[in-house]
């Protein structure tokens, strides 16, 4: 059996910050694509929440990035940098 400090559960506290950044950075672009497709809604006059939701199309590759950094932390046991890996899948 595997000791704790090898554990996929022990590399996310441990890289806990690279986690935290890479998850900023997600969230930053995401809101900012909502926001850029509401304003554009609310210009139009087309207030609809499908308009809305198309900021979730232009943050999907960010998204993609936080999915492979969590997979290289949890899965593959290799340390990666949050902003180097988000900005490569993206």
């Amino acid at each position: 059996m595997n000791s704790f400090s090898n554990s996929a559960f022990a590399r996310f506290f441990t890289e806990f910050p690279k986690l935290l950044l890479a998850q900023l950075i997600n969230a930053v672009a995401f809101t900012v694509f909502t926001a850029l497709f509401v304003l554009i809604g609310y210009l139009t006059g087309f207030n609809n929440i499908i308009v809305w939701c198309l900021g979730i199309i232009p943050s999907m590759p960010f998204f993609a990035g936080l999915v492979m950094t969590v997979r290289k932390i949890g899965i593959e046991k290799k340390g990666c940098t949050g902003c180097k890996n988000i900005f490569r899948y993206s």
